[in-house]
């Protein structure tokens, strides 16, 4: 009569694994700094071919969203963007916005 009655654990309904790591949506308050940040822009065309040069190069040019020659793109005026105008800038013309 010392027997142990194995309870199973009741068990959750099930969730998709997609829903269940989804964040809590909340209103985010902005700084006036970062409205400044969000204002400063790069306009940045692509005047030089990547072709001759290495591929690192030319996948900074994809990265920095550029799909033709002669095209201008703007872009947030932040280290990182600065950081892939540096490595090309053989190939680009950058003016502040």
């Amino acid at each position: 009569m010392n027997e142990k009655i194995e309870e199973k654990p009741v068990s959750a309904k099930k969730v998709k694994a997609s829903e269940a790591k989804k964040p809590a949506v909340s209103a985010k308050k902005v700084k006036a700094s970062e409205v400044e940040k969000l204002e400063k822009q790069l306009r940045i065309k692509l005047v030089k071919s990547s072709i001759g040069f290495p591929s690192k190069q030319k996948k900074v040019i994809q990265g920095l969203g550029f799909s033709k020659l002669h095209q201008t793109i703007a872009r947030p005026d932040t280290p990182q963007i600065r950081g892939m105008v540096f490595k090309v800038k053989h190939l680009l013309e950058v003016s502040k916005d």
